[in-house]
């Protein structure tokens, strides 16, 4: 048999809930927009009618310019496994149909930290194989995907029949010293 790529989409069957938060310099191009609120730090649950993304516009206490994501309310998350090099077979997920942002991840399976296996992982691109990446502006400016640093996890529950992954403490950092922390989401293709 050859290589396959094996494409799905997943509309309601995303269950997530993502908090992210900005911090640092308040220069760059994002724009918060109208409806911006602190979101504080703390957990809630999102529905499909709340928005996909919401940038906050104060900080929070902690310094943090909230940012929440809502998979629930996305168009849907494309997966994608790439099998074509046995040599560095990764699974794929973004989320679908929104212009001003992009989450997505690559699940890369000979990581060297991470070989497929289920279980509690850094977000190390390099030194795991799992990257994970953040657009805040969808590459409608100048801010290409940023790419989140080694110190977030992710909890690898099911690769087979869907993914389920739930991801802490993701940090991503731009060039101007604008920090990004998603505290918690959780993708559910299932």
């Amino acid at each position: 048999m050859g290589p396959s790529l094996v494409f799905r989409r997943a509309g309601v069957a995303v269950a997530a809930l993502a908090l992210l938060a900005a911090c640092g310099a308040d220069g760059g191009t994002e724009t918060p927009p109208a409806d911006a609120v602190s979101f504080g730090t703390t957990s809630t649950t999102l529905s499909d009618d709340d928005p996909p993304v919401v940038i906050g516009g104060a900080p929070g206490a902690d310094g943090h310019r909230p940012v929440r994501l809502n998979p629930k309310a996305w168009d849907g998350v494309a997966t994608r496994i790439d099998d074509e090099n046995p040599d560095d077979r990764f699974h794929e997920l973004h989320s679908e149909g929104h212009d001003n942002f992009w989450f997505g991840v690559e699940l890369h399976e000979k990581g060297p930290g991470w070989t497929g296996e289920l279980g509690l992982f850094a977000t190390d691109c390099i030194g795991a194989g799992i990257c994970v990446r953040f657009d805040p502006d969808g590459g409608a400016g100048p801010t290409p995907p940023l790419l989140a640093g080694p110190t977030g996890e992710v909890d690898v529950e099911q690769l087979d029949g869907g993914y389920v992954l739930t991801f802490r403490n993701l940090i991503f950092t731009r060039e101007d010293t604008v920090t990004y922390r998603v505290d918690t989401v959780v993708i559910d293709t299932t």
